[in-house]
């Protein structure tokens, strides 16, 4: 372990939930505060690296899914209400969606070595339903988030071409922000590319888990740190 690398997996989770209730308490309750928007963009990268760090690691991946899916689930509820929304799917949903195009993967590959057929026929008909949610704006990240755990699971054996890579997809969802919006003036348009400051974070990670078990922790964070932020906003 060199110098540089001294966090492990708890604290940058750790990290990531922070920076997820700076970014929401900024969002839902003081959107004129736009520091508390940037400082959010470093959740997401971090928690899209450990979804595709999770899936490598679990020895039951399909308790892994399910588990992940129950979560999503439980918190759509307080998220709809928050979004006023109710077709506007979690953040958690988008992971969902990753690990359905790595089990396919992994499935075509272990079952059929890779039949390239039959793996592009499965990958399309998931892609093609995650491009018509991502069209009616259903997909927090969109395809893009859906497929940045997917990339960083099969390029986690070269930590350089993973990282610029993953640098790259970042800047390019920051880009289909901003003409999304076409509001080039305006500063909080550009937020979005503050999510390459989680990449520095990332490089200090040394692959360790950390002495405490805190998974469970994060699994029950994001609905409940919804839920407290929904009670907020009604007072």
């Amino acid at each position: 372990m060199t110098n540089v690398q001294m966090l492990n997996r708890n604290i940058l989770k750790i990290i990531a939930c922070i920076t997820m209730l700076i970014d929401h308490i900024g969002y839902f309750i003081f959107p004129e505060i736009i520091v508390l928007r940037i400082i959010g963009r470093i959740s997401f990268p971090i928690f899209a690296f450990f979804i595709a760090e999770g899936y490598y690691y679990t020895s039951n991946k399909l308790k892994y899914f399910i588990l992940l899916l129950g979560f999503a689930i439980i918190s759509q509820i307080p998220y709809a209400f928050l979004q006023h929304n109710f077709t506007q799917l979690n953040i958690l949903f988008t992971f969902v969606f990753s690990l359905v195009l790595l089990t396919i993967t992994e499935f075509t590959r272990t079952q059929y070595g890779f039949n390239k057929i039959i793996y592009t026929f499965f990958t399309l008909i998931i892609t093609l339903f995650i491009i018509i949610l991502d069209y009616y704006n259903c997909i927090d990240y969109g395809v893009i988030g859906v497929f940045i755990p997917f990339i960083i699971y099969y390029l986690r054996e070269n930590k350089l071409l993973k990282f610029v890579v993953f640098t790259i997809l970042l800047l390019l969802f920051a880009s289909i922000q901003v003409v999304s919006q076409n509001n080039f003036n305006d500063f909080a348009t550009y937020i979005q590319f503050f999510s390459i400051l989680s990449i520095p974070l990332l490089l200090m990670y040394n692959g360790e888990k950390g002495k405490t078990n805190l998974k469970y922790l994060f699994y029950v964070f994001y609905p409940l740190h919804l839920l407290l932020i929904l009670l907020i906003t009604f007072i």
